[in-house]
């Protein structure tokens, strides 16, 4: 059974699908002395990453899969180069090393190819939206690019950087979180990373879109010392014998086929009752109903935030169904460690809501609407953020209680002139338009789920 202690994302991925597998996680206290599988992969290799202190991707579970058939517990270095990395395994201080360059192999070493992949370019979809013909590599020319490492490595590369000579590249060994994170917060405005870590972050980062596919397949391989034949052998014959078992046809589909995660994440609306919304429509109804608020708004921002996903931890830490930040969580004085809690999350986010509702003060007359898109804006984008809005709404002669004339001045606060303002008490604001797309987003599922206009 897969260890449970995994409080990721992909925890939920893997209990979905391998449930009935015969893969297993290493337990995270392994018996002192048990035999090590030792393989050299550097964090810029297809296939492994690492995302809230857990070593993940298709490279990883698979030597992941072989150790456990041997009964060893596999363990990751990470720390030195691809060069010393070969001359680590001649001297027989490892047993394998992950590899895409398959070149000066030297005659005391073997290649054995694991699987193949591909590069893909992602951006945001406000980026994709302005781009003529997103598939082509001119979208790319003057532009601001980033790429992980391994990319170098690929002819597609050679073409990319001999076609653009001019184009703005940027390689980096980083976490491709980390990448993504660099990408989402405008630094950079393409970024080219490894298929499967492409997907996992489009279903994980709202408004990031995959826009090109590069044809050419990168071979992912293990390097092993052929001085010790007996242990190559057996890693080959494991490795065509677990090919053709039904884990790694599962494997390949988590990976490889295209919106997958997003299908996984969002398993807590497939997984629902006939007529529910979700899995949590009780609890949602029950902390709802204790905290005066309506439950279907709740269930709404679940959606939008995490699509119910309770083990849903974002880039910059916000946490479970509601996505709390560790900073809310310290206001209610909630330890974060219980938000991934759905009883926990789910509470913290409906007091959340309250306080805010409680803190906006609008004329009798307000609608709904507006009072609810004020709410959910103040919930993704910050109650300073929003009342500094409403002040300059009501200063240059524009309606403070109207969500349409407040996200105009949410707007504004971006630029220096409005963002230094005397009423203006919490700065420049430049998340504007993902703030409005989150207040679009859930008002729609709240009217879907029959919430009152």
């Amino acid at each position: 059974m897969i260890q449970k202690t995994k409080q990721t994302l992909f925890l939920l991925l893997a209990l979905s699908l391998f449930s009935h597998c015969a893969l297993q996680q290493p337990d995270a206290e392994a018996a002192e002395g048990q035999p090590l599988l030792t393989v050299a992969m550097d964090l810029a290799m297809p296939g492994y990453f690492t995302f809230n202190g857990q070593s993940l991707g298709l490279t990883y579970d698979l030597l992941d899969a072989y150790a456990q058939s041997q009964g060893k517990k596999l363990q990751i270095v990470s720390e030195n180069t691809p060069k010393a990395y070969r001359k680590q395994l001649t001297k027989g201080h490892l047993d394998m090393v992950a590899t895409l360059d398959a070149d000066n192999l030297d005659e005391r070493q073997t290649l054995v190819p694991l699987y193949e992949t591909s590069y893909v370019v992602l951006t945001t979809r406000r980026t994709a939206r302005t781009l003529e013909n997103p598939d082509s590599w001119e979208s790319l020319r003057g532009k601001n690019t980033l790429f992980s490492q391994g990319f170098i490595h690929t002819q597609s590369c050679d073409r990319l950087l001999d076609s653009l000579p001019t184009a703005r590249f940027t390689a980096s060994r980083r976490n491709t979180f980390e990448l993504l994170e660099k990408l989402i917060n405008g630094e950079y405005d393409f970024l080219i990373c490894e298929q499967s870590e492409a997907q996992l972050g489009c279903a994980m980062i709202l408004n990031i879109e995959q826009i090109h596919r590069f044809d050419e397949p990168v071979p992912v391989c293990m390097i092993l010392d052929n001085r010790r034949p007996e242990e190559s052998r057996r890693f080959v014959s494991w490795l065509r014998g677990f090919q053709q078992t039904e884990a790694s046809r599962d494997l390949q589909a988590l990976y490889f086929e295209r919106g997958i995660y997003q299908r996984i994440v969002s398993g807590g609306i497939r997984n629902r009752a006939a007529g529910a919304l979700s899995v949590y429509d009780e609890l949602f109804q029950r902390v709802a109903g204790e905290e005066g608020l309506d439950w279907k708004l709740l269930s709404a921002i679940a959606y939008s935030e995490s699509k119910y996903n309770a083990y849903l931890v974002s880039p910059r830490g916000a946490r479970g169904i509601m996505q709390i930040m560790p900073a809310t969580a310290k206001a209610f004085h909630v330890p974060v460690e219980e938000l991934m809690n759905p009883e926990v999350n789910v509470r913290v986010g409906a007091q959340l809501v309250r306080k805010i509702r409680q803190s906006l003060q609008f004329s009798a007359d307000t609608p709904t609407a507006d009072r609810n898109a004020m709410l959910l804006a103040c919930y993704n984008g910050g109650i300073g953020h929003v009342m500094d809005a409403r002040r300059l709404a009501e200063k240059y002669g524009a309606n403070p209680d109207s969500w349409d004339d407040v996200a105009q001045y949410l707007r504004l606060k971006a630029q220096p002139e409005y963002a230094q303002d005397e009423v203006v008490q919490c700065g420049a604001f430049n998340g504007a338009a993902q703030t409005i797309n989150f207040v679009n987003h859930v008002t729609r599922n709240f009217y879907a789920y029959g919430g009152k206009r």
